[in-house]
């Protein structure tokens, strides 16, 4: 009996000790991740609502990319997921010494997971080609079902050439009778009619046009991405 009974002792002294090391072990992990020497913190919130998180398909917003494997994620700012009832990860960490990126990527307020050939905005907001409008609360939007005006597809073209340096000449300026100072796009336009990639209509009078409020059609766009391929800017 007695040997019994010593067994069972040391026994129940083997299962205190392990369980003090599991509690010690998870108050050292759980101070890694808030410990203010390595700079980390569980689910802190930065006070800069213009932050960029990224909204999973479940409605989460995350502070870091990569911070649940999220694929097809959206971009939004802090405000625009807290105004939307996104709600915080759980057990979110996010190095809350990490300076806020200076140029953070344009979040488009009406594109969603939903939003059609989404990967590919994403895309062209991430590289700077497309960077929509600016709504009067100050989001921005891509207005994916517009049509596509020929003097933002001059916008388009430009920017996939890497936005090269350009200073419209004379001849330049009065190329196209259409295109002034008070155009949009106006250099990206007349940079397309330098490289020959825009040649716009000779009207009856002998003027030549660019036309930038028309839609671009499909035909013209084909023309237009085939002689950029072939100029040797991009």
């Amino acid at each position: 009996m007695r040997t019994i009974a010593k067994t069972q002792m040391i026994i129940s002294m083997m299962v205190a000790a392990t369980l003090i090391l599991i509690i010690d072990s998870n108050v050292a992990f759980a101070a890694s991740f808030q410990s203010p020497e390595n700079g980390i913190s569980v689910r802190s919130e930065y006070a800069d609502p213009t932050r960029t998180v990224y909204v999973s398909n479940s409605g989460v917003y995350h502070y870091v990319s990569d911070c649940s494997g999220m694929k097809h994620y959206t971009t939004m700012t802090l405000q625009q997921a807290r105004s939307q009832n996104k709600r915080a990860c759980n057990n979110c960490v996010t190095d809350s010494n990490l300076p806020l990126d200076p140029n953070p990527p344009v979040v488009f307020s009406d594109v969603s997971e939903a939003t059609p050939h989404v990967d590919d905005i994403h895309w062209l907001a991430s590289t700077g080609i497309s960077e929509g409008w600016v709504e009067d609360d100050g989001t921005r939007t891509f207005r994916g079902m517009d049509t596509v005006k020929r003097q933002d597809m001059a916008a388009f073209l430009y920017r996939i050439a890497g936005s090269p340096a350009f200073e419209p000449s004379e001849a330049d300026l009065s190329f196209f009778f259409d295109v002034d100072l008070s155009t949009p796009h106006r250099r990206e336009v007349l940079w397309l009619a330098s490289t020959g990639i825009s040649e716009g209509w000779v009207e009856d009078d002998g003027t030549r046009t660019f036309r930038g409020m028309d839609t671009v059609k499909r035909q013209d766009m084909a023309a237009f991405l085939h002689r950029l391929s072939n100029s040797g800017l991009v």
